[in-house]
């Protein structure tokens, strides 16, 4: 089963919020847009993360990431 994933979900997966681990059982095959990661990206730069190889990372828990058109 798939599930499709919001900016606030993974973030809280990411900075291990309350939340994170529901969050990390739903991860592998779960859908992620580009609008929402984008989102990601930009809260971590603010909280001064590297988010280099970030994607990278996402991606091979299982997340992927899609454009919506």
């Amino acid at each position: 089963m798939s599930c499709v994933l919001d900016a606030s979900a993974l973030l809280a997966f990411l900075q291990d919020e309350p939340g994170a681990v529901a969050v990390e059982q739903a991860l592998s095959g779960s859908l992620l847009s580009s609008v929402n990661w984008s989102e990601v990206v930009q809260k971590s730069l603010v909280s001064g993360v590297d988010v280099c190889g970030m994607r990278q990372d996402v991606e091979a828990l299982g997340v992927a990431i899609q454009v919506i058109r």
